[in-house]
């Protein structure tokens, strides 16, 4: 690839980087410089993968490192904590950092709050977390779960996501176009994704908050409301009125707007990580209102069996 002189300096001061935040500032420079052609027909995160990827380790210019430094680094000054436990002794992954920014970015729209101030309570309840170390030394924190448990859930939405794909498959077989079958086998493979996402929220949700003996509460909390008439505006279908559930008609037009937006933001239909964040508040906006419409429904069904 053709470089000039100013693209050289740069990536000459790349490799002698000593952070993650300074490569991430390196690259945003290096992107500045390239040519508008290349601007006009590549992402960031691409171009600057295939123009590092002779000077750097595979770790350090993998697509999903060199897409989170340029997230973080986009996030501005509020991302400063951030970077320091990526660069500092807790050596945090970048795709941590990525997560905690976007939860932070979320949760200040929600809350009517800064992102600074939802970065801080990110990085206190993730430090809570347990810390597993990689082989390179980065390290994550999750809940400890019991590793038995968890492999045996994995295999077992595995299975259901094979099962899907046999079914649809062997019905995709008599489709004559190769390219249209092609099409279609990507878009249903977007969609099972998806669904596997909101069953899995689904399955999470009752097993924490269901109660045999109680109805669901109705949207009735301020920040809750806040929250719903957030994801209904995000999937073009009107907010229930305060205190009142989402309704049938209200919850198949989500659904029908989220299938849409769900293949539109999937990184394997855009062809870039930039959508990710987007896929993810789809989805999140599904559940959100799945939940009110499902609330919905168990209270009346409730209130059938009671006044039988």
């Amino acid at each position: 690839m053709n470089t000039t002189p100013e693209m050289d300096a740069v990536i000459l001061r790349w490799t002698e980087a000593k952070t993650e935040r300074e490569r991430a500032q390196l690259e945003v420079e290096l992107w500045r410089l390239a040519p508008r052609s290349v601007r006009g027909l590549a992402t960031a995160q691409a171009w600057l993968c295939k123009t590092l990827a002779p000077f750097g380790s595979a770790d350090v210019v993998r697509t999903r490192n060199v897409d989170a430094r340029q997230r973080l680094q986009n996030g501005g000054d509020v991302v400063g904590p951030v970077w320091d436990l990526i660069d500092g002794p807790e050596h945090m992954t970048l795709q941590s950092g990525a997560r905690i920014l976007s939860s932070a970015r979320q949760a200040a729209k929600i809350n009517h709050t800064t992102v600074e101030e939802e970065v801080a309570k990110a990085i206190k309840s993730y430090l809570s977390l347990t810390k597993f170390v990689l082989g390179d030394g980065r390290t994550f924190r999750r809940m400890a779960r019991d590793a038995n448990r968890l492999s045996a859930r994995r295999d077992n939405w595995g299975s259901v996501r094979a099962a899907i794909k046999r079914i649809v498959y062997a019905e995709l077989d008599s489709i004559a176009d190769a390219n249209a079958k092609s099409r279609l086998r990507s878009q249903i493979e977007v969609e099972i994704s998806s669904l596997v996402h909101i069953l899995t929220a689904r399955v999470r949700r009752v097993k924490e908050t269901a109660s045999l003996d109680k109805s669901p509460a109705r949207v009735s909390d301020k920040k809750l409301r806040q929250r719903l008439r957030e994801a209904c505006q995000l999937l073009s279908v009107d907010a229930p009125a305060p205190g009142h559930p989402v309704d049938l008609l209200t919850y198949q037009k989500a659904k029908k707007n989220y299938r849409s937006l769900v293949k539109e933001y999937h990184p394997d239909t855009s062809g870039t990580e930039d959508t990710r964040e987007s896929y993810q508040a789809v989805i999140d906006a599904m559940i959100l209102i799945e939940q009110n419409f499902q609330n919905s429904a168990t209270t009346t069904s409730n209130k059938d069996v009671s006044n039988g």
